[in-house]
């Protein structure tokens, strides 16, 4: 920061070394609060830190860059895990209730299968040879 800045650069782009003097900060208050909590960095810090890098190395060879505060995609990148992991607990409760009921369905299949064995011994009892002449053959179903 110790560079002049140009008179065509406004105050919300910073120059690629003000960026990495930056992440570099966050980086460290990041792993301080970590030490505070007497925890291990969560895999999320990781994540975001690579994401950073490669940021920095996209726009490593443009002179400015606009930066968002990464105290805000931090917030913002737990709030979309968060709302994955909420969708997918979703999802196994419906692949929980599908399962049920695609079982549940196999055994009413069986169910009916049977029933319609029963019933085609019955037909075929009623139309056997024992049935009395004077009725009438009853027709398929």
């Amino acid at each position: 920061m110790d560079e002049p800045r140009p008179s065509n650069v406004d105050d919300s782009t910073y120059t690629t070394k003000e960026v990495q003097e930056l992440l570099g900060e966050v980086d460290n208050l990041v792993f301080e609060v970590c030490e505070m909590r007497k925890k291990q960095p969560p895999k999320i810090l990781k994540v975001l830190k690579d994401v950073n890098d490669m940021k920095k190395k996209r726009f490593a060879d443009e002179g400015n860059i606009r930066v968002i505060p990464p105290a805000n995609s931090l917030l913002e990148s737990e709030q979309v895990i968060k709302t994955g992991i909420e969708k997918l607990s979703d999802a196994e409760h419906r692949n929980a209730r599908l399962m049920k009921a695609e079982a549940e369905s196999k055994q009413l299949q069986a169910t009916l299968q049977e029933q319609r064995e029963i019933l085609a011994a019955l037909h075929s009892l009623l139309n056997s040879e024992y049935a009395p002449m004077d009725r009438p053959r009853i027709p398929p179903i």
